[in-house]
């Protein structure tokens, strides 16, 4: 299982989503903020991240059919809703096997979810990276998609190129602050907020 709001799936992403399915012959893909109306930081919805992931696993040779998905909302103040979300829907795959494995980077205190499934075994990833989806939406909103190109999939990519022409993309260029494409303040911590990890969001 692997947990994280992909806002937009990056490299990064990709690299721990393939590790993982080396080891297991299907991956449950956890997508956070998923009832989150549109804005700089959450600019794509459950259902566009979750198609992104396909068509980037796909193109690296990842049948469909390995690849499971829940959506999570976010609970404010609330972590107990927020996990219980969480294992209801892993376990709506795994019919309630115990049998799983939560893949991820224990970064920092953004990481602190990782161990808030003691039922599941936890497996450290390999893949170190200090690229992240702040990034990316900050090179995209900018106008920078040449930067883009290097840090997301090629699908991913052509996808924010098209987006990037429609009426959905979230007017940001000149009126977006840097909290706003991050995050506001203390957004990591347990007491605040209950999605997925802001280092990989």
């Amino acid at each position: 299982m692997y947990i994280g709001r992909f806002e937009p799936p990056h490299q990064a992403h990709l690299l721990v989503m393939l590790e993982a399915l080396q080891s297991v012959q299907k991956l449950i893909v956890v997508i956070g903020s998923a009832r989150a109306a549109r804005n700089t930081k959450n600019p794509f919805t459950a259902e566009e991240r979750q198609d992104l992931i396909w068509a980037m696993l796909l193109e690296a040779g990842v049948p469909k059919s390995r690849v499971l998905f829940v959506h999570v909302r976010d609970y404010f103040y609330n972590e107990s809703l927020w996990l219980s979300e969480v294992q209801a829907g892993v376990q709506a795959h795994t019919r309630g096997s115990t049998d799983v494995a939560l893949i991820g980077h224990l970064k920092d205190e953004s990481s602190y979810y990782l161990r808030s499934f003691p039922a599941w075994e936890f497996i450290p990833t390999h893949v170190v990276s200090a690229l992240s989806a702040t990034d990316v939406r900050r090179a995209y909103f900018e106008d920078r998609l040449e930067d883009v190109l290097g840090m997301v999939p090629p699908a991913v990519h052509a996808f924010l190129v098209r987006f990037h022409q429609t009426p959905n993309t979230p007017n940001c260029v000149s009126n977006t602050t840097t909290s706003e494409i991050t995050g506001p303040p203390g957004r990591t911590l347990p007491s605040r907020r209950y999605s997925s990890p802001q280092t990989r969001s």
